[in-house]
Formats: structure tokens, C-alpha cells, sequence
């Protein structure tokens, strides 16, 4: 059996869990319940706003993402929980339109049925990990130059900027696109 422990043994929480599926919620039950630091709060449905989110160390939501409803539900669940935990969606469909609308609420990753309980613990232990170092990073940059005319020295200001903008400062990445649109 497989269990998870936290990747910070001074933050305990809860894994809130929202499943309309009884053998989904016992899988879950199953990879995390041989953990003591990490209990359980169960959720049937994502529009219930009784569901207490304040102690969720991480939530995992089951959904039907054809249900346009689940997913409106789940952008006000994120809204209510102010990014204070990951997210972990778990869906039968999928599509295009749904990964976009997942990436654009900011979910921590999703998982489609049948799941791996391996495959969902690693999941979920990647989301938390990630979101305890959330604070030691920022989100991207981007600067863009544009030319009025050819020649005019774009592509020497934006080389300059970027070895500016890293110089003396450790593990920082930067990335150059430079794009000709005339050609």
C-alpha cells in the first residue's frame, strides 16, 4: 500500500475531498489513510458551499466537466478558497475547452478517471510541494520591443535588457524571443 507523508512535517492539514463516487472516495481513502497527519474531510458535490475549505492542506474535486454548472461551481469553490491550497481536479471527460478552463482558474493539475491512486498521490504531493514554495517564486516577466522601423536596434536593447536583468543575480532564467514579422 502506498502512502503519502507531507513534504513539511511543521504544516498538518486536511485533504478536502469532494466526490459524488463512492469507490472513488474509498480509493482515496485507500492511498491517504494510512497517513495520521493528513485527515479527511468529504464533500458529495462541488457546488456545496458548506464544505469547510479553511484547514485543506490540499482538495481533490471530482467533477464532470461536460457539466458546465461543476465547472462554474469549481471557480467559485477557488474563489472561496483564495489560493490558500492546490487544487486537484479528477474528471471522466475531456477536452480542450475544459483544459482551458482549468489552466485559466489555476487549478494545481487534474487527473482523469480511472486514476492510478499511485499516479493521484504523486499528484497531490507535487501540488503541495509546489505550493510551499509558491512564495519564493514570482510569476514571469515579459518585455517586449517594437521597432518602428527596420534597423533601429530592437534586437541589441532586448539582448541587453536580458543580460542586464540577469546579471548578479542567482537562478534566474531568462528567455529572448526575437520575432521578424517583415519576413
Amino acid at each position: 500500500m502506498f502512502s503519502v507523508k507531507p513534504p513539511t512535517a511543521e504544516r498538518e492539514g486536511e485533504i478536502v475531498l469532494i466526490s459524488p463516487d463512492p469507490a472513488f472516495i474509498e480509493a482515496v481513502k485507500g492511498v491517504f489513510g494510512a497517513n495520521g497527519r493528513l485527515k479527511m474531510r468529504l464533500g458529495k458535490h462541488i457546488a456545496d458551499e458548506s464544505i469547510d475549505l479553511t484547514p485543506a492542506r490540499i482538495v481533490i474535486a471530482d467533477l464532470d466537466a461536460r457539466n458546465r454548472d461543476d465547472l462554474v461551481a469549481l471557480q467559485a469553490m477557488m474563489g472561496r478558497l483564495g489560493g490558500r491550497a492546490p487544487v486537484v481536479v479528477v474528471t471522466e471527460a475531456f477536452d480542450e475547452a475544459v483544459a482551458r478552463w482549468l489552466i485559466q482558474i489555476r487549478v494545481a493539475d487534474f487527473l482523469l478517471k480511472p486514476v492510478d491512486p499511485v499516479e493521484l498521490a504523486r499528484t497531490c504531493v507535487k501540488a503541495m510541494q509546489a505550493e510551499a514554495t509558491a512564495g519564493a517564486t514570482k510569476e514571469a516577466q515579459i518585455l517586449t520591443f517594437l521597432p518602428a522601423a527596420g534597423g533601429v536596434g530592437a534586437t541589441t536593447l532586448a539582448i541587453q535588457t536580458a543580460l542586464t536583468m540577469l546579471a548578479g543575480k542567482e537562478k534566474v532564467t531568462a528567455c529572448l524571443v526575437d520575432l521578424d514579422f517583415q519576413n
